[in-house]
């Protein structure tokens, strides 16, 4: 589907923090002393994790509808598809203008992105992200909908949705400002482009000086090699756990800007989200979405290449906090039994139990313990302690109970063994 309208300028940023005013938050800017130790430099982190719906799509998705929904148009319908971020904001920005939402999401979509976008009241329709093309989806969905008073509003290359996106730099770079503080570089992260390139043109406008600087994650280099290339790159779905990132090129708009006002576009590894993950979390007290890391790892990686002169003033963008906490920390809906193993009269022994949610459910057959001879379980003789995984709620598998004459007898909340 073609995208709307010619090029945003900063005049459409500005007039889409007038529609937002009020609407969305005003997020924070947060420093750590740190980090800023750490890499030599003093940095500045914009929390969009504290937006409306967790993410910065949100500004892009009510500043459109908004667009479609005033001035004496009625809008009835908005189509989109979206791994998680886009499809939450239009979700939610649909509802609030009273106008319907169908959401194309892809199948391995983060659950808890899937959740959200329902309960904001989206409806969703599947499809497989790596055998199937959304645009084309996109159009078969469409026919099935009342064509009056239905739009289709994309991710990132939009007139609307990239000005909305750069509420987030015309807001970063004025708060600084209002401090005396002009930032040297900015850290984006890099999907489909909306929002670096909103946040290039509140930059060009309002700090002409800052160097913005994309980052995209290493399996899906798309957007570093279409400004090498100067044309758009076409790649296939990247298997990254940057979600929100997983794009297969950028956008006709997107790139223009992008090309005009993009220092450089950089790289990283999941293994820098990750760790960039912890950090936010264990320094910065915030829960941050690998996608969101991007900006601080692409940071991380041109201070230690030498690349960013000390005490330079760096600002990275979080572009969202919409993180499955299940998937990065099991730990936290498990809970530990003790538990003891009898054959007739005889205590064989005990060992320590971790429940675990059912959808982990059933379990690997090299992690968890089956009945054996009498005294022996899972390959650990007792009496003694082992650690074994069940799921939750706390049933047990067959295997405990047939044979040898077992039973099984957990106690909750005792003294626990690893």
């Amino acid at each position: 589907m073609a995208a709307d309208g010619d090029l945003p300028t900063y005049q459409d940023v500005e007039y889409a923090s007038t529609v937002l005013h009020g609407v969305a938050h005003h997020t924070r800017i947060e420093t750590s002393n740190t980090l800023d130790t750490e890499l030599g430099v003093k940095v500045f982190v914009k929390c969009e994790n504290m937006q409306r719906m967790g993410a910065f799509k949100f500004r892009g998705a009510y500043n459109s509808i908004n667009h479609y929904n005033s001035g004496g148009k009625k809008l009835r319908h908005v189509l989109t598809y979206s791994s998680g971020n886009h499809a939450q904001a239009i979700a939610l920005a649909s509802t609030l203008h009273g106008v319907k939402s169908t959401i194309i999401m892809p199948k391995d979509a983060p659950p808890l992105k899937l959740k959200a976008t329902q309960s904001y009241g989206g409806d969703i329709v599947y499809y497989d992200r790596y055998k199937e093309k959304r645009d084309e989806v996109a159009e078969r969905v469409a026919k099935t909908l009342p064509t009056e008073g239905m739009i289709f509003i994309p991710p990132y290359d939009h007139k609307y949705v990239i000005a909305g996106q750069g509420t987030v730099g015309k807001e970063m770079i004025e708060d600084l400002q209002s401090k005396d503080i002009t930032l040297d570089y900015l850290f984006v992260c890099v999907g489909g482009g909306g929002l670096i390139s909103g946040i290039c043109l509140a930059a060009n406008a309002l700090s002409p000086k800052t160097k913005v600087i994309g980052v995209e994650p290493e399996a899906g280099n798309d957007a570093q090699q279409s400004l090498q290339q100067g044309r758009i790159i076409t790649i296939e779905t990247p298997h990254t756990i940057a979600d929100g990132a997983q794009t297969p090129h950028l956008g006709e708009l997107t790139f223009a800007i992008m090309k005009r006002h993009v220092s450089q576009i950089i790289t990283v590894t999941d293994e820098d989200l990750v760790r960039d993950m912890k950090f936010f979390g264990e320094r910065m007290k915030m829960v941050v979405e690998p996608t969101g890391c991007l900006g601080l790892a692409g940071l991380r990686k041109m201070v230690q290449n030498g690349e960013i002169p000390k005490q330079s003033n760096c600002g990275v963008v979080i572009s969202g906090g919409n993180v499955d906490m299940m998937r990065y920390y099991p730990d936290l809906n498990a809970c530990r039994y003790l538990c003891s193993i009898q054959c007739g009269d005889t205590n064989l022994g005990e060992f320590s139990v971790r429940l675990q949610e059912p959808s982990l459910w059933p379990p690997d057959p090299q992690l968890y313990p089956r009945a054996g001879p009498a005294g022996f379980v899972g390959g650990l003789t007792l009496p003694g302690a082992c650690h074994v995984l069940f799921p939750m709620p706390p049933i047990l598998p067959p295997a405990f109970t047939a044979g040898v004459g077992a039973t099984y007898a957990p106690t909750p909340n005792l003294s626990i063994r690893n």
